[in-house]
């Protein structure tokens, strides 16, 4: 339970449905285990400009290990980087912790979520004009 996790780290927080990424506007950031390869979410969220606090590999590792551990089927270690959430062109995207003292601190760290908002914007910026531009494209050969 991420919510009660959050609680004894001292780190307030919000556990509920996900509605759409205006829930989220204005928050500090998203606490995340992954639980599959992609999520439209993702994207949603970081339009918006939210920064994603997920583990890092090593971290999610030890989490899988866990009984309650899920992912969505199949889940294969061996191509963990083939997630968004590990893609070596995401890697700056994302703010990984190591363990549940280090997600403490990086939340704590204004600066480095405020770092990561500028690298997000940029990059959203940079992914709708490739994108735009791959549409036109394929429109124009069809």
């Amino acid at each position: 339970n991420l919510k009660e996790k959050c609680n004894q780290l001292g780190i307030p927080c919000y556990g509920g449905r996900y509605n759409s990424p205006y829930d989220l506007s204005g928050i500090k950031g998203i606490i995340h285990i992954p639980y599959a390869w992609s999520n439209l979410a993702l994207f949603e969220n970081w339009a918006m400009n939210n920064v994603y606090f997920i583990p890092s590999q090593l971290f999610l590792l030890k989490l899988c290990k866990q009984s309650n551990f899920f992912w969505s089927p199949p889940f294969d270690l061996n191509y963990l980087q083939s997630a968004e959430w590990y893609l070596p062109e995401h890697h700056n995207l994302f703010i990984y912790f190591d363990s549940w003292e280090h997600l403490k601190e990086l939340t704590q760290n204004q600066t480095l979520i405020d770092e990561k908002k500028e690298l997000i914007k940029d990059f959203v910026i940079r992914h709708n004009e490739k994108t735009l531009t791959q549409w036109r494209n394929a429109i124009e050969k069809w």
